[in-house]
């Protein structure tokens, strides 16, 4: 029965990769209908050629940004925001430590977007063998 089931499911992948394309929509010809009067095109609604978007669809660039450096000592708390400009979008975003000389991972409480077009990254560094450290948050922003 298992064999059945992998033979099956080979074959459904090889028919589903296959080079040929198959129409999805009903054979051209009569088939004893006939067209409505209504769908025919006009000035506002003419037919459009292998139905590709005639605009740019999606976003189109993405750009990181990075906060000022936040300095982070021991026994206190840092947060920075990255913010993306005007116009863009942020899709994604983390941190980059740009001082640390220390063993131990500080606390990473907030990893995430924020409600003004940005990402922020806080820390608590109130672990056991703390030291000091810097980082900045970054963002990815997409127009």
């Amino acid at each position: 029965m298992r064999n059945i089931i992998m033979l099956l499911t080979a074959a459904a992948i090889v028919v589903a990769c296959a080079d040929e394309t198959h129409p999805t929509g009903p054979a051209s010809g009569s088939h004893g209908r006939s067209a409505s009067p209504n769908a025919q095109a006009t000035a506002e609604k003419a037919p459009v050629g292998d139905a590709k978007p005639v605009d740019q669809v999606g976003f189109t660039k993405v750009i990181q940004v990075m906060s000022a450096p936040v300095v982070v000592l021991v026994n206190n708390a840092g947060s920075a925001t990255a913010t993306c400009p005007a116009g863009t979008m942020a899709i994604s975003g983390g941190h980059q430590f740009t001082q640390w000389t220390g063993s131990t991972p500080a606390q990473m409480t907030m990893n995430q977007r924020n409600w003004e077009n940005g990402w922020v990254v806080t820390f608590y560094n109130q672990v056991p063998g703390a030291t000091q450290f810097t980082f900045k948050a970054i963002a990815y922003c997409a127009s």
